[in-house]
């Protein structure tokens, strides 16, 4: 069973058939049942108020409602059966002695107690016991080991160290004298003093023993005392001593309250002395405004110059926050300058790669053929001067739209702005196309809601972004689509709109379509080629007119690239 202590001094049946043993060594209760076999021991839990209170057992008993009434060496328990918890109830709680020798139940549930130093009832109603001595009648204030019994006619048999004695709880008078705890005399310090009620003392007056007693004479030796001193704690203690030493009480307002209970029960009410100790003068109230005082001038003067301090680092961080600023956008110029210059390097070189090649590979060709008998035929020569020279006019014109763009971006561009009819130049230009836009097997469109309308503009400049923007449909519309350029009189403005139903371009890409070196491209773009160039260039151009360019597209469903210039500007 796992149980060490072998020394039984309790074996007890309860009225369910259950065995209960105690240990006497500090092995606990063991609570058997005999018909399962299961059994479990019941021992003291370090500050577990619900476990039982020592592991010594001396005495096992039932109260009328089924609980187990268990004496041990620190008072009795009592274990409920249907929270298997223990409530205890020792010396403090006004037993008269920890050591329960024997245990009895009368006929009204009063638990009795034989004890070393008398007999106790407890009233389990409202937990309140009632002690006898040998002022009662009692044999002697010591009794003996489970050395009780209870008649069938209620007499109940303690015995002693000197007999027995046999009562019936029935028959018991008790006293309802009521005590009063009275001071006898205070010493503060060593020196004695009648009185302290509401007297202040010094702070270094704070050791202080208070005698005091109770008119109850009759019982003197177990008279049990119970005391707070309010200001220091506010649980009662319990003490059978007739003197109390406080010392090295702090500084503050103290109350002592003392009440004494009879041995049959009957609580005095309450005594009290109220005194006070004070403060060291460094722990006064005018020491503590001077320190105020002393804590607010050193918190002034800290933050004038803390204030001042801020001051100057604000300022000297303002500079160089201007410095870090300047610097900062001298950095970002360069990066980006850096960054254009590596795009530059980049994309000039892809596209100059694709014509050289093309360029290249038809002259070794040719090579090939004037090596042979047989000459290349003037068809042939034809056919392969016109790759070559259509390459030479991308060539030509990628290095233009470099050139032209430096310029703008240098602000050394020049254009030269005529009063011209833009319904007839974007017409002409269109048609100019038209051959070309056919070829590629798409259908064109112009349409214009007006006749003439003469604006401000560059000729060369107007046309080159017209060519821009039905070039990049072209690429990007497969064959079989179609191209529209429509113009619109907006009074004061004129609004061009290139129009196809090509690849689409993402919302993402719309918001880089115009940045440099950014093109949208779908997965055959490198044959149909372009330096990225084009729309930035067409863009920086219609600002120059003092105009805007925008594009709206949806992918799958085409694009709108619409152009609106002023009729007039500066």
């Amino acid at each position: 069973m796992g149980v060490s202590d072998k020394f039984i001094r309790a074996v007890y049946e309860d009225s369910k058939g259950n065995y209960y043993i105690g240990c006497f060594l500090e092995g606990g209760l063991i609570k058997i049942n005999p018909n399962t076999k299961e059994y479990k021991i019941y021992k003291n839990i370090e500050n577990d108020d619900s476990s039982i209170s020592n592991n010594s057992i001396r005495y096992i008993n039932e109260d009328l409602y089924g609980n187990i009434l268990v004496g041990t060496s620190h008072g009795i328990n009592i274990l409920n059966l249907s929270t298997d918890k223990f409530n205890h109830y020792t010396e403090k709680d006004g037993l008269i002695n920890n050591t329960i020798y024997g245990i009895l139940v009368d006929k009204n549930n009063g638990i009795w107690m034989s004890t070393n130093a008398g007999i106790s009832k407890l009233s389990t109603e409202d937990a309140t016991f009632k002690n006898f001595t040998i002022t009662d009648g009692l044999q002697s204030n010591e009794f003996n080991g489970r050395a009780c019994f209870k008649s069938k006619d209620g007499n109940m048999y303690f015995g002693g160290i000197n007999g027995f004695n046999v009562f019936n709880s029935q028959d018991i008078e008790l006293s309802t004298f009521e005590p009063k705890v009275i001071f006898d005399n205070f010493e503060i310090n060593g020196t004695n003093k009648k009185d302290i009620s509401n007297i202040k003392f010094k702070s270094n007056e704070n050791n202080i023993k208070i005698n005091f007693f109770t008119n109850d004479y009759k019982n003197t030796k177990t008279t049990q005392y119970y005391y707070k001193l309010e200001g220091l704690e506010n649980e009662w203690n319990m003490t059978n001593s007739n003197s109390l030493v406080f010392a090295n009480l702090g500084s503050g307002d103290y109350t002592l309250k003392i009440k004494t209970i009879t041995q049959h029960g009957v609580m005095s009410d309450e005594s009290s002395v109220h005194f006070t100790i004070n403060p060291p003068i460094w722990r006064s109230n005018y020491a503590i405004c001077i320190y105020l005082i002393l804590i607010i001038i050193s918190i002034l003067r800290y933050m004038h110059k803390v204030n001042t301090l801020d001051r100057l680092v604000n300022e000297r961080t303002n500079k160089l926050r201007k410095e870090m600023e300047k610097n900062e956008q001298l950095f970002k110029k360069v990066l980006s300058l850096e960054q254009n210059k590596n795009n530059y390097f980049v994309n000039l070189s892809h596209e100059l790669r694709t014509p050289l090649n093309v360029l290249s590979s038809i002259n070794q060709l040719i090579k090939e053929f004037t090596k042979k008998d047989n000459f290349i035929t003037p068809e042939k020569l034809s056919y392969y001067m016109g790759i070559m020279d259509r390459n030479c006019s991308r060539l030509l014109s990628l290095i233009n739209n470099l050139i032209d763009h430096t310029k703008i971006e240098n602000n050394i561009y020049i254009i030269n702005k005529k009063d011209e009819d833009i319904v007839y130049l974007v017409e002409e230009t269109v048609l100019d196309m038209k051959d070309y836009i056919e070829e590629k097997g798409l259908e064109l469109i112009f349409d214009t809601d007006v006749e003439e309308k003469v604006i401000r503009c560059d000729k060369v400049d107007i046309e080159r972004c017209i060519i821009n923007l039905v070039g990049n449909a072209v690429k990007f519309t497969h064959e079989g689509g179609l191209i529209e350029v429509l113009l619109q009189d907006l009074d004061d403005k004129v609004k061009i709109i290139v129009k196809d139903n090509g690849i689409g371009i993402s919302e993402e890409n719309q918001k880089i379509i115009f940045d440099r070196f950014n093109q949208v491209v779908d997965e055959s773009s490198e044959q149909k080629g372009g330096s990225g160039l084009g729309l930035t260039i067409t863009k920086q151009l219609i600002t120059l007119h003092n105009g805007e360019i925008y594009v709206e597209s949806e992918v799958g469903v085409g694009s709108e690239f619409i152009i609106i210039l002023p009729v007039y500007s500066s």
